[in-house]
């Protein structure tokens, strides 16, 4: 939760402010500039930067370099478009076809590619999901089999980014090991949210990450990859990162993911955790006794992440709500994308069926391990004034 000249900032899925270590070293103005591809010393500085970035990537994450390469990019949206519209591409060159399974709840940068890959004579497969949106394996493992493409590729979110539901990797393993599809992995919310965040499971195929969501700059981002998994690269050019995304690097984004990374890990704890959780209690405590137990989505999942509240105020549309709580001095945000102040239905709580009249009401809170340091006095005010909002429109 951060606290900016009186408000308070709520909205951390969406982006994270700078960490410490991220602002020391933009006010220090040390910045690499020199292009890492080229042969003078300030080249080569810059490629070690590089280069130690990734080794301590790697090494955070418990990822095996003789089996999984790491490539940078713009961010997980690049990244995933790479892996699953790569992947498509290349298999349309080879005139074979796959079958994509997305969750309905997927990022947008999932869902909207299904066009692209029909349009390359794909099949892309929404899986089937229960009311919180946790995917039901054993039907996806029925299906899967049924179909007799040359290969399966699944998307598979690890914690959602409106609901904070968690699709266990476990699982994702289990699916992978019964019908040998291929299964990359949005592990964008991952970081600082849930308490396993660095255990990325080695039987899956890749991961993408973005860094602005812990702290790093914005326009920066990773993925694994295993070499086995078959793609085409996204950015074609001069063939940088071992041709898997061409382009000029970017040492200075690259340096502050490391930087950002060892700072949530420093600071990242079970006691900070269990802040996180005292203060998502107390806010859904106050949610249930105004709204009820229905209005929080996804509450009796079998696992959400620590950070995340997405409720349903039943009596208003959330661009309305969304000026309540702003003119209050608390950023939260909306389920529904707003554009010129039309409130369109949620994608999310359409995909788990919530009642229609409702899709237009969601609110997200989501707030950081930053928690930690706001005194009892201000937490009890804050939540005063949060209770006084959601009173307001209590029928």
């Amino acid at each position: 939760m951060e606290k900016l000249t009186s408000s308070y900032y709520f909205d951390y899925n969406a982006t994270s402010p700078l960490s410490p270590s991220v602002e020391d070293y933009l006010e220090r103005g040390d910045f690499l500039f020199a292009n890492p591809s080229s042969q003078y010393q300030l080249g080569k500085k810059s490629r070690s930067i590089i280069n130690n970035s990734k080794d301590f990537i790697f090494n955070t994450f418990g990822i095996d370099e003789k089996f999984s390469q790491l490539f940078f990019h713009s961010g997980a949206t690049e990244g995933i478009n790479t892996l699953l519209f790569g992947a498509g591409f290349k298999a349309f060159k080879e005139n074979k076809k796959i079958s994509f399974y997305f969750s309905p709840t997927d990022h947008a940068c999932v869902v909207n590619l299904k066009d692209n890959l029909s349009a390359l004579g794909h099949e892309v497969i929404f899986m089937p999901i229960n009311s919180h949106g946790e995917i039901i394996s054993k039907e996806l493992i029925k299906i899967i089999k049924g179909r007799s493409t040359d290969r399966s590729i699944i998307n598979w979110t690890w914690l959602n980014n409106e609901t904070g539901v968690v699709n266990a990797l476990d699982v994702a393993e289990k699916i992978k090991s019964e019908t040998k599809a291929d299964i990359i992995v949005d592990a964008v919310q991952a970081p600082g949210k849930i308490a396993d965040w660095k255990e990325l499971n080695d039987k899956l195929d890749a991961y993408s990450f973005s860094s602005h969501k812990f702290g790093g700059l914005k326009g920066i981002g990773f993925s694994f990859v295993k070499d086995s998994y078959d793609y085409s690269p996204l950015i074609i050019g001069g063939g940088q990162q071992n041709k898997l995304r061409s382009g000029t690097e970017n040492p200075m984004g690259v340096y502050t993911t490391e930087l950002a990374l060892r700072d949530l890990i420093k600071e990242f704890s079970s006691e900070k955790i269990n802040k996180m959780l005292e203060l998502k209690k107390e806010f859904e405590k106050l949610i249930i006794s105004t709204f009820g137990k229905d209005s929080i989505v996804g509450l009796n999942a079998s696992k959400r992440n620590v950070n995340t509240i997405n409720f349903i105020i039943p009596s208003i549309k959330a661009t309305l709500a969304l000026m309540a709580f702003d003119l209050e001095g608390i950023q939260v945000s909306s389920g529904s994308a707003c554009s010129s102040g039309a409130n369109i239905p949620s994608r999310i709580l359409t995909a788990l069926k919530i009642d229609e009249k409702l899709t237009r009401s969601g609110v997200r809170l989501s707030f950081s391990k930053d928690v930690c340091a706001v005194s009892p006095e201000e937490k009890q005010q804050l939540l005063s004034k949060f209770e006084e909002i959601l009173n307001r429109y209590k029928k």
